[in-house]
């Protein structure tokens, strides 16, 4: 390989690399009051409400321990140029589940979210270990 060549691969592989690299954690512009005063954040929720939609994942939900915090109204974003802002309600709650073998996995807390209408959908650890999860609470 000549060393035009090798200078050219090397460039690509900065550019995409750093396109990549901004693209996991993009700092997007917040809504405008109108768009959080007039988004569609669903019905009201409630600590019931999360606690039956988790248990519907679980192998054996009669037997897992769940403790959420009152939901709270607002908005998130996942910063990711690709993930719009999302409206409706969150609770973080803590999840004790039986595995395959039986056994209880051992406490853990994860975000959970009712987004508008569209439904239930978790929170992924990763996001928000990463600082890629941000909630705003709405009044």
């Amino acid at each position: 390989m000549n060393m035009q060549k090798l200078n050219l691969t090397t460039t690509m592989a900065v550019v995409v690399l750093t396109i990549l690299s901004t693209g996991c954690a993009v700092k997007k512009k917040p809504p405008s009051q109108s768009d959080v005063a007039y988004a569609n954040y669903g019905s009201s929720k409630s600590i019931q409400d999360f606690d039956a939609k988790i248990r519907q994942g679980l192998k054996d939900p009669d037997s897992a321990k769940i403790a959420c915090m009152p939901p709270q109204k607002g908005w998130f974003e996942i910063k990711s140029q690709s993930f719009p802002n999302q409206y409706g309600y969150v609770s973080v709650c803590e999840v004790n589940a039986k595995n395959s073998f039986g056994g209880y996995t051992g406490a853990k807390q994860h975000f959970y979210s009712f987004v508008g209408n569209a439904g239930f959908l978790p929170i992924d650890d990763i996001l928000v270990s990463q600082g890629l999860f941000e909630f705003h609470p709405v009044p």
